[in-house]
């Protein structure tokens, strides 16, 4: 026997017969819209995850920013910086003595001011040295 869903409707399947084959136009269209609606819906997806992105990277930078603020403020930091400044005076002089350090230094991109080194005996009972000309 038939259906007795295509019974209870049989103008539906009449419909169908005399609308004839169906329009390839219409189809193309239904496509279009359905690719137009998923394009449309991973943009808007996109751009949500971009925003809150955004704003997860705006609140770290925010809570960095306070953090070295913080430690900026360190009096701590404040002492142990004159001190470090001391120590690296202090280095620089002895590094006019060797020379090999200027190399090592030059290496990581440090270049070293020629301190007024204090003169060594050495270096007092010599006789100046005249740049040899090229």
């Amino acid at each position: 026997m038939s259906d007795p869903n295509l019974k209870a409707n049989p103008s539906t399947e009449e419909e169908a017969i005399a609308a004839g084959p169906p329009n390839p136009v219409s189809e193309m269209r239904v496509i279009l819209f359905g690719v137009l609606a998923a394009v449309v819906l991973i943009s808007l997806s996109f751009n949500v995850f971009m925003y809150k992105a955004n704003q997860r990277i705006q609140e770290e930078l925010k809570n960095a920013n306070a953090q070295i603020d913080a430690i900026e403020k360190n009096p701590v930091l404040q002492q142990n910086r004159a001190v470090m400044g001391n120590l690296l005076q202090e280095l620089a002089a002895q590094a006019n003595a060797h020379p090999e350090v200027h190399q090592i230094l030059a290496g990581y991109g440090v270049a070293i001011q020629n301190a007024a080194a204090p003169a060594t005996d050495q270096q007092a009972t010599s006789a100046p040295q005249t740049p040899a000309k090229n």
